[in-house]
């Protein structure tokens, strides 16, 4: 027959083997989720950036199309937005 420290020490053993054993588990299942819960970011952080570039090609495509319908107006306009900056800067 085994002595009562053996079997206590085979219980030890189990029962941390088990501990063990859920700990991995767990660490494996939040793993799990921060790969997808970053994926997720990944994904919507490049739509947003995909949309965002849509968004400006058509603005500058809108703008060219403008500076060449109207070449007068808009240095006019440029104009007065560097001489408002430059009021600004000298400010200080």
């Amino acid at each position: 027959m085994a002595s009562p420290t053996k079997v206590a020490n085979t219980k030890n053993t189990t029962n941390d083997g088990t501990a063990r054993e859920h700990v991995e588990n767990a660490a494996h299942e939040v793993r799990l989720g921060a790969e997808k819960v970053v994926e997720e970011a990944v994904e919507g952080a490049t739509a947003l950036y995909e949309s965002g570039r849509e968004s400006v090609i058509e603005h500058t495509e809108a703008l060219a199309k403008s500076v060449k319908k109207e070449p007068l107006k808009s240095v006019a306009v440029a104009a007065g937005i560097g001489f408002f900056v430059g009021l600004l800067i000298n400010r200080r």
